[in-house]
């Protein structure tokens, strides 16, 4: 059986907390939907606060909005993910990642960089992968 998003009346007391916490904040919210992995995290409230709380430490720590794009589509590109490029392509662009990175990340080649701190994060998230140059 497939699992599905719940309304927000029909999640659970353990759902509801985390669903507020995550959901707080965010753009396109409605009865029950978050929007992107968040909606099926949501079957394990415990699993879906954790990975809501990891995310959110990236704001802690300084990292540029760029950074942390350039380094989700390393991983998605490393891992082959369809969904971390359609969500995060985009997302990329609107912050600012040429798309001549983007096509250079894509095809798994190291872009040109002009900023030392975008290089640095390309390569930190390249060796992440265990990956050599």
């Amino acid at each position: 059986e497939r699992p599905t998003r719940k309304t927000y009346v029909e999640m659970s007391s353990a759902q509801m907390p985390v669903f507020d916490e995550i959901a707080g904040g965010r753009t396109g919210v409605s009865d029950g939907r978050i929007g992107g992995p968040f909606d099926i995290w949501m079957l394990s409230p415990e699993f879906a606060g954790l990975i809501d709380k990891l995310g959110k430490s990236f704001a802690s720590i300084y990292l540029s909005t760029i950074n942390i794009e350039i380094s989700i589509l390393v991983t998605g590109a490393y891992w082959k993910s369809q969904y971390e490029w359609y969500a995060h392509e985009r997302m990329a662009r609107e912050v600012g990642v040429l798309n001549a990175m983007i096509q250079s990340i894509k095809e798994v080649d190291r872009p040109d960089f002009d900023n030392a701190e975008d290089a640095a994060e390309h390569d930190l998230a390249w060796s992440c992968t265990g990956r050599t140059k």
